[in-house]
């Protein structure tokens, strides 16, 4: 099954004095299919008080199952990072992967040595704390971000019903 939602708009920006730079939305998409949801979401740098358009940018935000998280680790050679504690790192972590807690600071001190153009691939135990690194990944200027639901937990229990077959 297959929902899409569009929502679009260029916003007006009325400046009161002198100008700065805004980025606004243009254009959002979600796409749900099998339970996946990919977001397409291109933003415009414009000058508040100038109706002139500027620069856009797409962000492209895909929020995945553990199976499909995995297949676009091995395929698009992308940035794989667990924001869970170390210690929860040590229990088992997806092959690849490098922890950069999301607790302690880690996560927010790497954003700045991260390349922004790679892709971005995320997860945590159970969803919450990637949930918020992928806000702060859009935040900062990431073009490509995926995020795993359900987490490292739904990645096991998905493991185990695989073998079973």
């Amino acid at each position: 099954m297959k929902k899409i939602i569009v929502l679009g708009a260029l916003f007006g920006l009325v400046a009161c004095g002198e100008a700065s730079k805004k980025e606004v939305v243009v254009k959002e998409e979600v796409k749900v299919v099998n339970g996946d949801t990919t977001i397409s979401r291109t933003t415009e740098t414009v000058d508040a008080g100038s109706a002139t358009s500027g620069e856009q940018k797409e962000i492209n935000i895909r929020i995945v199952g553990p199976n499909e998280f995995v297949e676009i680790a091995a395929t698009e050679k992308g940035q794989v990072i667990d924001v869970r504690t170390a210690a929860e790192f040590e229990g088992g972590h997806l092959e690849g992967a490098q922890n950069l807690d999301f607790l302690n600071g880690d996560f927010q001190a790497a954003l700045q040595n991260m390349d922004k153009s790679a892709p971005v691939l995320v997860y945590c135990q159970s969803g919450g704390r990637s949930a918020k690194a992928r806000t702060m990944l859009e935040e900062a200027g990431f073009e490509n971000i995926v995020e795993m639901e359900g987490g490292y937990r739904n990645y096991t229990l998905v493991q185990e019903a695989n073998s079973k077959h």
